[in-house]
């Protein structure tokens, strides 16, 4: 529908709206038409106030959705960061998985990873948020090359933490990369390079 067809069905007659307010580059409607000059013109006539909010802006440039993802997609968790104010996180519901992590020694917590930005594939450090406390954790996002999974997934090994996570949601801070995710010659390896993981993660998440 048009600007105008938006602002007389859903916003006026639907929502009543009194005041409205646009991203600086926000356009709503048929063709993106709907600009905030063109809906000031349009609540002028309707009856409601149409106001705009300016650019944030880092190192001159204005931060934008596409911006923040392309930062996160690529891996440059400092740039997020930036953008952001805060390192990015992924949020989920902790799910039932092969337990091939707690056969190893360290159990971790599936989460089902929901659409959104997500970093490449490796081994982090990660702050794991449950219940509204942190716990300092290492996290492995990728495929699980070791059993040939090929499905991407989000296993995390939360430090000093003992309790059932089943079926709650966990948040997930990625804080710094550790190391790419490869194929180890077989469980024993893997076990010794998570130890080491894990090593790095608490010294990490301490400095």
């Amino acid at each position: 529908m048009t600007a105008r067809e938006f602002a007389e069905e859903l916003l006026v007659d639907k929502l009543r709206t009194r005041g409205l307010l646009l991203g600086y580059d926000s356009a709503l409607g048929k063709d993106r038409q709907g600009t905030p000059q063109h809906f000031r013109d349009i609540g002028n006539q309707l009856g409601f106030e149409v106001a705009s909010g300016e650019p944030f802006k880092v190192e001159g440039k204005p931060v934008s959705s596409t911006a923040i993802r392309k930062a996160i997609a690529s891996g440059d968790l400092a740039r997020a960061r930036t953008y952001l104010g805060r390192f990015p996180s992924a949020l989920g519901q902790v799910e039932h998985g092969e337990a091939r992590g707690r056969t190893l020694g360290f159990p971790t917590a599936n989460v089902a990873l929901t659409s959104g930005a997500a970093p490449p594939s490796g081994v982090y450090a990660v702050e794991a948020i449950v219940d509204g406390n942190t716990f300092a954790a290492v996290a492995n996002l990728g495929t699980r090359p070791t059993f040939d999974d090929g499905k991407r997934s989000l296993e995390v090994h939360l430090l000093d933490y003992d309790g059932d996570l089943y079926g709650r949601e966990l948040e997930v801070t990625f804080r710094q990369l550790l190391r790419d995710e490869r194929k180890f010659d077989g469980a024993e390896d893997l076990k010794a390079q998570i130890a080491k993981d894990v090593a790095e993660a608490r010294a990490c998440l301490r400095a």
